[in-house]
């Protein structure tokens, strides 16, 4: 439920681009902690989530690092077929967006596992936590 308000927020604001952007981001750190939590009470590791994280920026660092390449080796007079090369990219990047989605189908999945009942390696679930009589009763 959580996501997908803040993926409504986010296809709102959409338009708007710098208050847009500023809201998408404020909601993207919003959804990391309630991720965790979720991970960690289906008994997954929190670092299932932080795996995102760490592909954006490698994808973000090998996006700028192949633009900056294909720009000085065209200028310089390098005698490269550039359509192989942008053909070569293109499959590269189209293979790192079917493991992106295919990582995002796993997640998803996770997120509609039911908690586990009772205690795992991270606590007890707070769906399933047991009262004593007394606590019911005041």
């Amino acid at each position: 439920m959580d996501h997908a308000c803040c993926f409504l927020v986010n296809v709102v604001f959409a338009f708007l681009p710098l208050l847009g952007w500023a809201i998408s981001i404020l909601a993207y750190i919003v959804t990391i902690p309630l991720t965790f939590r979720r991970l960690h009470d289906i008994g997954k590791s929190g670092w299932w989530f932080g795996i995102s994280i760490i592909m954006g920026i490698v994808v973000s660092c090998m996006l700028v690092y192949d633009c900056v390449l294909v720009g000085i080796n065209s200028h310089n007079g390098f005698d490269y077929d550039m359509d192989s090369v942008y053909a070569l990219l293109a499959g590269k990047y189209l293979l790192l967006f079917l493991c992106g989605a295919i990582y995002q189908i796993v997640l998803l999945v996770f997120m509609c596992i039911d908690s586990s009942k009772g205690s795992n390696k991270y606590g007890p679930s707070p769906k399933y936590v047991e009262y004593t009589e007394s606590e019911v009763l005041g």
